[in-house]
């Protein structure tokens, strides 16, 4: 009935709250190894549909975005950096979809993040 679905959502929404509290905890000091495993995690999780979207994808994207900005400080080239924004923005494409007041936010993060990164013109 109604209570075994509501159990289900429950169990659904903690298993992807478990989720969201690991990418958080996501640190490589390699960060193509990162990146990796962001876009592997990332393919994992969109077969769920938008309602674990809308758990999971907010913290892979603060990843995306700390693992750009960290990109910008090191040596790395500029297009390592321009790819890593350009997923995180199919990302948060991806998030409008469940939550786009909370995409959005990401957006402007996004930009933001952009911004700091050096990226001045309009490549994203």
């Amino acid at each position: 009935g109604s209570s075994g679905r509501r159990a289900e959502l429950a169990e659904l929404e903690e298993g992807q709250q478990l989720i969201s509290r690991i990418v958080f905890l996501f640190s490589q000091e390699n960060p193509v190894s990162l990146f990796t495993l962001c876009k592997t995690l990332r393919s994992r999780l969109l077969p769920g549909g938008s309602s674990r979207c809308r758990v999971t994808l907010p913290p892979l994207i603060h990843t995306l975005l700390r693992l750009a900005t960290k990109l910008s400080g090191s040596d790395e080239t500029t297009d390592a950096v321009h790819e890593v924004l350009v997923y995180c923005l199919e990302s948060i494409s991806m998030l409008a979809e469940g939550d786009p007041e909370l995409a959005l936010r990401f957006y402007l993060k996004g930009a933001l993040a952009s911004s700091v990164c050096g990226m001045k013109d309009n490549s994203l």
